[in-house]
């Protein structure tokens, strides 16, 4: 299944070094507008001037935004149509936590943790490296997902 836009946004907003996404805020919008997007390329979602709609409300297979679309659904409640803008103001903080954990279910990105005084921290995060031993080309040093 390939990467989508909204997963390559937050990729490419890790630092290389430390593995914190670096200007979260701006890169939730990024992201949220992503996912927006390929909502609209894949026929589910449309946007006519300042307004979004609910075309086709069936899962599109791929799991991010499949979550999204259950999200902008129960957002719409009933309505036909809302400003786009008020879903990316309500979205965009909630995107890169779910484009990340879409990362980590897919093994392009794991969590490294810290303990201290019996207490586990993100601290940092490595790329996830494939059968070969060889970190894969497009995924930078870092990335943050859940563990249950």
């Amino acid at each position: 299944m390939p990467i989508a836009l909204a997963e390559e946004i937050m990729l490419l907003s890790l630092d290389d070094e430390s593995g914190v996404p670096e200007r979260r805020q701006a890169a939730g919008w990024a992201v949220a507008g992503g996912i927006v997007l390929e909502l609209v390329l894949a026929g589910r979602a449309s946007v006519e001037g300042k307004y979004l709609t609910l075309t086709d409300p069936t899962p599109t297979g791929e799991p991010l935004l499949d979550g999204r679309l259950a999200l902008l659904d129960a957002w719409l409640h009933g309505r036909d149509k809302r400003r786009v803008t008020h879903w990316l103001t309500r979205d965009h903080a909630k995107a890169t936590r779910a484009a990340m954990e879409s990362l980590c279910a897919r093994g392009v990105v794991v969590e490294q943790q810290h303990m201290t005084r019996a207490r586990r921290w993100p601290t940092g995060w490595r790329k996830s490296r494939p059968a070969s031993g060889r970190p894969r080309a497009y995924v930078p040093r870092s990335a943050i997902c859940r563990r249950p």
